[in-house]
């Protein structure tokens, strides 16, 4: 018969550390016998040395970061059971004085025998959701979408740093259109204007890849969520690609149960502290996703002009802090959101006009694919 086993794996990008409890079954010598053993596999014999240890009797305890996602489809392939854990959801692990490769392992490990041998779904185990290879693939592309407008921010803010030192005066939107201009300031020494040029040609560059990454996005987007998608693109402000990411984020709205859980996981639900009457509204959750957020941030003046109930509450709320209110429009567009994919339903505030012309962008973009 088969052994029971339950194995915490501390990764690593050049080695991973482990953890397995074996605990042997009735019908065995020595029944209920729990045997722990330790072991240490580079990446590159990850599946000569440890995937193939495993069989339908293994669960597999990952440490979210990067390549978990990876690693456990590949233990999923085997039959095996995985499970990515959130670390610093789990107080027993980073609240430690110890903190070893090899503790991390065990902690894992026994987290996981607690787990599935209590039964109890309220231990609060903080899994992570593990995306399949399609949604992992779109998901790279929209971090490195993000990592791509941090860096042109950057070098925009390096040139008007650059400028103000000399009292240059430049304005903030069109520093690299009229940067020549700029140049020509009697106050400026020459030296400056080399660093200036190199920095615009590295933000040019850069413009040039983003919208490349974006014509990816938009293609994985389109492939993958279909009919989200569909249904995104009728809500005013959300584009193709805006569409594409938040998808990237959310990948099946299944998993989320109700639209507060969705909220938090996107980072758009506000920390609250709570104790007998008194309750404090903190600031917005940062420990989701951001992507989603970000898109609906920079739409919120096109969410308001196509939803009524937005507008109206934006104008019972004039005078109010502009943030607070943009980042509730965000949170409650964020609601219909989920209950638009929940019931596969369509917009009922649609702009037909502006709906036509992203489903024929969205048919575009199929037929491109199927004929390559």
């Amino acid at each position: 018969m088969m052994k029971r086993e339950y194995i915490g794996v501390d990764l690593h990008s050049t080695q991973i550390t482990v953890h397995r409890i074996e605990v042997a079954e009735a019908g065995e010598n020595a029944a209920g016998t729990v045997t722990r053993k330790n072991g240490r596999y580079t990446v590159e014999d990850l599946e000569s040395k440890f995937i193939e240890t495993l069989h339908a009797g293994s669960a597999v305890c990952i440490e979210a970061g990067s390549g978990s996602h990876t690693l456990a489809r590949i233990v999923a392939s085997t039959g095996a059971r995985a499970f990515v854990v959130h670390p610093l959801a789990m107080t027993h692990i980073f609240m430690t004085a110890k903190k070893t490769d090899k503790v991390d392992a065990k902690k894992l490990a026994d987290c996981l025998k607690r787990h599935l041998e209590s039964n109890d779904p309220g231990d609060a185990l903080p899994e992570v959701y593990v995306a399949d290879e399609e949604a992992q693939r779109l998901r790279m592309l929209v971090a490195q979408y993000q990592r791509v407008t941090a860096e042109m921010t950057a070098l925009k803010n390096n040139l008007h740093a650059l400028f103000r030192q000399w009292l240059v005066h430049t304005d903030k939107g069109l520093i690299i259109e009229k940067l020549e201009d700029y140049l020509k300031h009697p106050r400026l020494p020459p030296e400056a204007g080399p660093i200036a040029r190199r920095e615009k040609k590295q933000f040019e560059e850069l413009v040039l890849y983003r919208d490349e990454l974006r014509t990816f996005i938009e293609a994985l987007g389109v492939v993958r969520f279909r009919e989200e998608v569909g249904i995104l693109i009728g809500v005013n402000g959300i584009s193709v690609f805006g569409a594409a990411c938040i998808m990237s984020d959310i990948i099946t709205i299944d998993r989320f149960e109700t639209c507060k859980n969705l909220a938090s996981y996107l980072s758009a639900a506000p920390r609250v502290d709570a104790s007998n009457k008194t309750v404090h509204i903190g600031r917005l959750n940062k420990a989701g996703r951001k992507m989603s957020f970000e898109i609906l941030l920079q739409s919120v003046n096109h969410l308001v002009d196509g939803n009524p109930h937005l507008l109206a509450y934006t104008e019972r709320k004039n005078g109010k802090s502009k943030n607070k209110i943009r980042a509730t429009i965000v949170a409650r567009s964020m609601r219909q959101i989920f209950y638009m994919l929940k019931n596969r339903e369509e917009n009922r505030y649609i702009n037909l006009n502006s709906y036509v012309t992203k489903q024929r962008f969205m048919e575009k973009i199929l037929r491109a694919q199927k004929s390559a």
